[in-house]
């Protein structure tokens, strides 16, 4: 078909053919007349002559102009289809370019241009030039139609780019050899860019597509087809055959506790609310095994905007869930007793708690363990041995709990929070009757003896049990509330357990409050010294003042030391409180001997805590405050309890020895009720023994309080040691300590610890207080 724009030329030229014919006849009848009239005329037959030939040259004239227009059209034609032109004469060897081909290979001067085969196939691109002549020799021979064949040819800077060539034989000589060949050339560099980029692509697609080893599905809507790749059916151990094309097919592959999620994401995506979702899903193999699999898909939509293919695609991820559930398992439980670590029993709290909520009337409790003296077992047979008995008992307790459980878990467990410390929840209670009568059971059950590394060793447990009943618990409040019921039986001698009450968490809180306070307490002078009497039998006279410290707290007022001394010894905060006793008791002592008000044997003591024994900067700050307010040595003394003594003898030793040769005495405080043994005694470097208050209460009552306290007194004369009876409150009690023979005595009898106005009055007045017993 011709090309529209062309029709108008094509039209002019049949009927310019037309109009010249039909001249011609008229001329010829012009002529004919003109012979036949005699004579002619001529004037007539001139003038018709004329117009004949001028309308022969019009017409002319009009054929030559479409014949141009025509010929313009063709070009722009041309032009508008990028194509260049080629025109083969085949005998003479040359080929005929039009200058759009110049321009392609990047001529500086594009012209027409003629060329010999030779010449043209020396630009073809060595990798094509067999195949050009092999297809176009076929065609020469008339094989094919035509030729057609796309190939890269060099430009003039010495790059390739593509061309797609056709052409055809358009004349032969009559021996039917090719004469004559035309065609045309097209750029076609830029689609071969695309469908590079788009192989690459697709290899690139491919290639992913096999690293990652993914089975694809593609789920056409219109029709309800499903394909399944071939790796798809592989993962679930499918043959090609053994699964049909139903999205059916796929569910029922799939594990039913995730299968019912799957066809939810399925039905929420469907209608086009969401273009994709990811889960993740058991699928179920052949062999019978479960494997994890990651199912991600992609909703398409057409161009009415209504969904019409899922195409999606699964991961196994079998080996990383296997792999994530075993890190999971290890950060919830104990490495080395393999029980739920306190994040896994938290979790275990907040479900009893919920189910507890949910059930009115139902209790739970948890019961907190600390093993008393654990410590020593590490210390004295090496960790491996301690880390062998925390197995032992984490044995124990699941035992006991499975067995009283049923043997199910599911409500009970045990854990493990570390150290020696062990939780155990009892997710259903009676009453608080049930759970004591368990912690007897655990008592008893870890009272029997473990053999370790060759040794028999019993252990024993103080336990804190809280109750839970959902209302305003959480697992952060439990196990707090536990810690505090633990603490307490710990406190009332171990091996006990308590239940926490509320009352408990009062006292945490108030200690919670004087620990913050006693920080800056002493800063801001809320720290003050009360001074006892300590009284000599023989004189009757005060021989010194036993310095007691109080605290004036801003809140609470007046606190005594019972109140805040294990906070200040737990917390460290003794260490510079202790100072700052020594240091204003001999500034006290320094004033009243420049007054004159004591003798220079009169004796301040001062009670020292295990902290400020093991400090091994106590001798350093008792000689400096004794340089410093000019107090000798041997008016001060210094009291430690029996039981720190005994039990830090080898740590404090330097320290000890340090006080000695500064002339510092030392005085055994509370004797009776420690753990020092009579081979122990005389290594203390000890110059007064103080009798517990507990033997003076008793002493006039109960004979076995007057015998202790007679060997005491005998015992210590005999190591050349003086007594000191405290809590003395009676005159029968002076009497039975004077005919004991003791050697001084402190109490209420004589005083109460007074502050420093008082005992300043009262060291003056050297108080008659023994005249009428002596």
């Amino acid at each position: 078909m011709n090309h529209p724009d062309a029709m108008p030329c094509v039209c002019t030229l049949p009927r310019a053919r037309r109009a010249v014919g039909v001249v011609a006849v008229a001329m010829a009848i012009l002529l004919a007349a003109a012979a036949f009239f005699t004579p002619p005329p001529v004037p007539a037959a001139i003038a018709l002559l004329l117009l004949g030939g001028t309308v022969v040259v019009m017409v002319q004239y009009r054929m030559r102009q479409a014949l141009v227009a025509s010929e313009q059209r063709q070009r722009l034609t041309l032009e508008g289809t990028n194509a260049a032109i080629w025109d083969w004469n085949i005998p003479a060897d040359d080929i005929y370019h039009s200058p759009r081909w110049a321009r392609m290979l990047g001529f500086e001067c594009p012209s027409e241009h003629t060329i010999g085969f030779a010449a043209w196939r020396h630009r073809i691109h060595p990798e094509d030039q067999s195949r050009i002549e092999q297809t176009l020799n076929q065609h020469l021979e008339g094989v094919t139609d035509t030729w057609d064949v796309e190939y890269r040819i060099r430009t003039e800077s010495g790059d390739y780019i593509w061309l797609h060539t056709r052409g055809k034989v358009v004349n032969r000589d009559p021996l039917g050899r090719p004469s004559r060949m035309t065609g045309t050339h097209i750029d076609i560099s830029r689609r071969k860019q695309t469908e590079q980029a788009l192989r690459e692509s697709q290899q690139r697609y491919a290639l992913a597509l096999e690293g990652t080893n993914d089975g694809l599905w593609d789920y056409d809507l219109t029709t309800g087809r499903v394909y399944y790749s071939g790796r798809f059916k592989a993962m679930f151990g499918l043959d090609e055959a053994d699964m049909g094309e139903t999205i059916e097919d796929f569910l029922a592959r799939v594990h039913p506790d995730d299968r019912k999620a799957l066809r939810s994401r399925l039905e929420t995506h469907l209608p086009g609310f969401s273009r994709g979702f990811e889960q993740e899903l058991r699928g179920h193999h052949r062999n019978g095994d479960d494997r994890w699999m990651l199912c991600r898909a992609t909703i398409y939509i057409d161009e009415r905007g209504e969904p019409c293919r899922v195409a999606g695609s699964i991961t196994d991820i079998h080996d990383r869930k296997l792999a994530e559930q075993r890190l999971q398992h290890e950060a919830e439980h104990d490495a080395l007793t393999g029980l739920p670590n306190r994040t896994r029993f938290q979790k275990l709290l907040e479900r009893a708690i919920s189910r507890a909520r949910n059930h009115a009337n139902q209790r739970f409790a948890v019961l907190f363990l600390d093993f008393d003296g654990f410590k020593r077992i590490n210390d004295g047979l090496g960790h491996e041995a301690g880390d062998q008995l925390l197995i032992q008992i984490a044995g124990r307790l699941t035992d006991l709990i499975v067995s009283a459980d049923g043997g199910s878990e599911s409500d009970n467990a045990v854990a493990r929070l570390g150290g020696d410390e062990f939780t155990i929840l009892l997710g259903r209670i009676e009453d608080t009757a049930q759970v004591a009568a368990m912690a007897r059971a655990l008592q008893a059950r870890l009272a029997e003896p473990c053999d370790i590394a060759g040794h028999r060793i019993r252990t024993t447990a103080s336990i804190g049990i809280v109750i839970g009943d959902g209302t305003r618990d959480t697992p952060a409040d439990l196990l707090r509330d536990a810690d505090t019921a633990m603490y307490r039986a710990k406190g009332e001698g171990k091996a006990r357990f308590a239940i926490f009450d509320q009352q408990m968490h009062e006292q945490v809180r108030f200690a919670l409050e004087l620990e913050n306070d006693l920080r800056e307490a002493a800063r801001r002078g809320e720290m003050v010294l009360y001074y006892q009497p300590i009284v000599t039998m023989a004189t009757a006279k005060p021989t010194g003042f036993e310095v007691l410290l109080r605290w004036q707290h801003p809140r609470y007022g007046l606190l005594e030391p019972a109140k805040f001394m294990d906070i200040a010894e737990e917390t460290g905060s003794i260490l510079p409180i202790g100072r700052w006793v020594i240091d204003q008791a001999c500034a006290q002592l320094g004033r009243w001997r420049a007054a004159g008000i004591v003798s220079s044997r009169f004796v301040l003591s001062v009670n020292i805590s295990r902290r400020q024994l093991l400090d091994p900067g106590l001798a350093d700050a008792v000689a400096e405050a004794l340089q410093r307010h000019e107090v000798p040595a041997g008016q001060l003394k210094l009291e430690i309890t029996e039981t720190v003594m005994s039990e830090h003898l080898e740590a404090s030793t330097e320290a000890l020895d340090a006080l000695c040769r500064l002339g510092v005495e030392m005085m055994l405080d509370d004797f009776g009720t420690g753990q020092s043994s009579l081979h122990q005694l005389h290594k203390l470097p000890v110059s007064t023994l103080k009798i517990d208050r507990v033997f003076i209460a008793d002493m006039v009552d109960m004979f076995e309080s007057s015998a202790m306290i007679q060997a005491i007194v005998t015992l210590a004369h005999n190591m050349n040691l003086k007594v000191i009876a405290e809590g003395v409150e009676r005159a029968d009690q002076l009497a039975a300590l004077l005919a004991l023979e003791c050697d001084c005595a402190q109490g209420y009898y004589f005083s109460r610890p007074m502050p420093v106005a008082e005992a300043e009055r009262f060291a003056r007045a050297q108080s008659p207080a023994l005249s009428s017993v002596a």
